[in-house]
């Protein structure tokens, strides 16, 4: 079932303790072009939220292959990349706690299908409390070959160059 896969995707060493949902709810950006009406590229995604009612996560996947962009044209992109670079994260709404994924805003960000914060390339998972707390990383996921990107991390958000 979908509470099993979500209880085997997030570790101990996320939860401190084996973490058993009791909902999910799963949202799937499927085949979304970029601004403005492009179809020529397109990025397939979700988002899962997970909790137990004690303890919540956040589960960003992105599978090898769908992500074709990382900017509109508004951004300064051009078909679909350059300009401004996609940012991945998770943002409370105080200015204070968020996380940023390694290589957000950079075109590194076209990698994130390659990367993650728990030994899965293309996910990420995030717990969610009072404020976002910054997440584990696999330094070793950060220099991703074909990417020629080198993070690191800077008060829990991540910058790459």
């Amino acid at each position: 079932s979908l509470l099993s896969k979500a209880m085997q995707d997030i570790p101990y060493s996320l939860s401190g303790s084996n973490f058993s949902p009791l909902w999910l709810f799963i949202a799937t950006w499927d085949h979304v072009g970029y601004f403005n009406r492009h179809v020529d590229k397109n990025n397939t995604f979700q988002c899962i939220l997970a909790t137990d009612n004690i303890k919540s996560y956040a589960i960003f996947q992105y599978a090898d292959g769908l992500i074709q962009w990382t900017t509109g044209d508004s951004a300064g992109g051009v078909q679909g990349l350059n300009g401004t670079q996609a940012q991945i994260g998770l943002n409370s709404g105080d200015n204070a706690s968020y996380v940023n994924v390694p290589g957000s805003r950079t075109p590194a960000i076209i990698c994130i299908t390659r990367t993650s914060n728990v030994q899965v390339p293309g996910q990420w998972i995030f717990q969610l409390q009072n404020g976002t707390k910054p997440p584990h990383v696999d330094e070793s996921a950060l220099g991703i070959s074909g990417c020629n990107q080198n993070c690191t991390n800077t008060n829990g958000s991540y910058v790459c160059s």
